[in-house]
């Protein structure tokens, strides 16, 4: 028996370019716990939600003029998506579609971990004996540049 269930999958369109999956996913969890979040090239995202009252909370929240659901402090649309928009989701054909915007794109890492000018601190402890010969104890940092740390990644499938 097919039964028809509503939908819980809203398409957000408007979404700004510097807007992250986790920004997305943090904004959307005020209506109700989310099962999944994508986004896809030109302003376009999909958030499932769990229950299909979490989905229509987040449509109704965003018709309501004097109080707008925002991204990055830009007004976004919501809309209630249907299961045929589930199904075009990352099967577009141009491959865009199929990478997630999880994080901003750093310099990748190689295979072996980074070489040359490496980012990580190493500190070097002059041994008890050099001490006793006037060393003093010194400690020495390799780092030659600024560190960055790296960003929280988080899933939640």
């Amino acid at each position: 028996s097919s039964v028809s269930k509503a939908p819980t999958m809203v398409v957000v369109i408007g979404v700004p370019e510097e807007c992250s999956v986790l920004d997305l996913k943090s904004r959307f969890e005020a209506y109700g716990p989310i099962s999944r979040t994508r986004m896809e090239p030109g302003g376009v995202a999909y958030v499932n939600f769990r229950s299909s009252e979490a989905a229509q909370s987040a449509v109704a929240a965003a018709q309501d003029s004097s109080f707008p659901v925002t991204l990055h402090s830009i007004p976004v649309q919501v809309l209630l998506g249907s299961s045929s928009d589930q199904v075009l989701v990352g099967r577009r054909g141009d491959n865009q579609g199929l990478f997630s915007r999880l994080v901003r794109g750093e310099v990748p890492l190689r295979r072996q971990g980074r070489r040359g000018n490496s980012t990580l601190v190493s500190t070097v402890v002059k041994p008890k004996e050099e001490e006793e010969e006037g060393g003093g104890g010194e400690i020495s940092s390799g780092l030659q540049g600024g560190f960055k740390g790296r960003e929280i990644v988080g899933y939640d499938d």
